[in-house]
């Protein structure tokens, strides 16, 4: 009947604007042809309360409880939240596919992939895909940390943004540990998003136009002092296979690649992943392109830790030559990568620290595509 259509639709535009966290600044209405409004309350819907208290609006307007000023901030808080709350989410949807992407990407040497686990006997696939889904709800809530002002000038140290950053990727790092049954499988990657997803909630939060060099700025900023971490360590005091190749070769790790901004990712990896897919690759292939120059490029102390410093050398000039010679034959550098991982499955070596970066380098892909 035209009564119960009529209610239909009031019910349609109430849930609407009690289904978005800024959805009590509409008043849409139904009226009916003999000019009567149909009423939330008719339809069993709470009448609507007031912005700034929990009176009914109609009281609070008809008394001028509050001021326009009072009214407005309000309401733009809440669209404010609302935007980087869709924001925050955006960015942790990214960073999922790129976990994926990274996962999925094969044949990666050393590495779990489509087609086999690697250099690893605890680890595989689906270890990584439980991972990441475990870590979505925690990628959004970095990239909400550097949207957070808790200044109303907004200029809040960025050693202050970093700290509660740390004590939201401890909790990641148990949510990850949870979900593999005490696998680590992303502890670097959970560092390194941290960093960019609340660097690129700043910069979304501050109105910062989005560019690599602005991005790796930022990043730079937010981990100025992360080498503390380093501070007076020595062979012998050294009590993690990272402080250790710190005090021997002075090799940083993951801290320096964040202390660089990621330049590797942003100024490396980025170009040549867009320059592959540029020449038609697929998504898969010029992702393992990639992975094979960050590996020929960047220090890697996973292989370093599973070898020595010198077979990594040697390894990275033979994969410069590789890609040299072979630049122009997706199918001779497929071979060569699938000919790389037998050998590094036999040398029991794991590049899982290039794999991080290329999970990065996807990540800032998918969000330039976004743009």
């Amino acid at each position: 009947s035209a009564a119960s259509d009529v209610y239909k639709r009031q019910e349609i535009l109430c849930l609407l604007e009690d289904s978005l966290s800024f959805g009590r600044l509409f008043d849409i209405d139904v009226i009916r042809t003999d000019e009567t409004k149909v009423s939330r309350t008719e339809l069993g819907f709470p009448g609507r309360k007031c912005l700034l208290c929990s009176n009914d609006a109609f009281v609070c307007s008809r008394s001028r409880t509050h001021t326009v000023k009072e009214l407005l901030d309000k309401a733009c808080e809440l669209m404010k939240d609302y935007f980087e709350e869709k924001q925050a989410k955006k960015l942790s949807s990214l960073s999922m596919q790129a976990l994926l992407y990274e996962v999925s990407a094969t044949p990666k040497p050393g590495l779990v992939d489509r087609n086999n686990t690697g250099a690893h006997k605890d680890m595989d696939i689906f270890t990584f895909e439980a991972s990441a889904v475990s870590l979505n709800h925690y990628f959004e809530k970095f990239a909400l940390c550097g949207m957070e002002k808790e200044h109303e000038n907004g200029h809040e140290p960025f050693s202050r943004i970093f700290a509660r950053l740390r004590s939201l990727g401890i909790q990641a790092e148990d949510a990850m540990m949870t979900a593999t049954k005490g696998i680590n499988t992303h502890k670097g990657l959970i560092f390194s998003l941290a960093i960019l997803n609340c660097s690129l909630g700043y910069m979304y939060a501050n109105h910062i136009p989005y560019s690599p060099d602005t991005l790796l700025s930022i990043n730079r900023k937010l981990v100025a002092d992360v080498l503390e971490d380093f501070k007076d360590i020595t062979a012998e005091t050294a009590r993690t296979n990272g402080e250790r190749l710190y005090a021997l070769y002075g090799m940083k790790g993951a801290r320096g690649e964040a202390l660089s901004g990621y330049a590797t990712v942003l100024k490396t990896a980025l170009p040549i992943l867009k320059e592959e897919l540029k020449k038609g690759r697929s998504i898969n292939d010029a992702g393992v392109i990639t992975l094979l120059s960050i590996i020929a490029t960047s220090e890697d102390t996973n292989i370093v830790n599973r070898s020595s410093y010198e077979e990594m050398k040697e390894l990275q000039a033979r994969i410069q030559t590789v890609l040299k010679e072979k630049a122009h034959d997706t199918h001779e550098l497929l071979t060569y990568a699938k000919e790389l991982d037998a050998e590094m499955i036999e040398r029991n070596i794991s590049p899982g620290g290039s794999a991080d970066l290329l999970a990065l380098t996807y990540f800032i892909y998918l969000y330039e595509q976004e743009l």
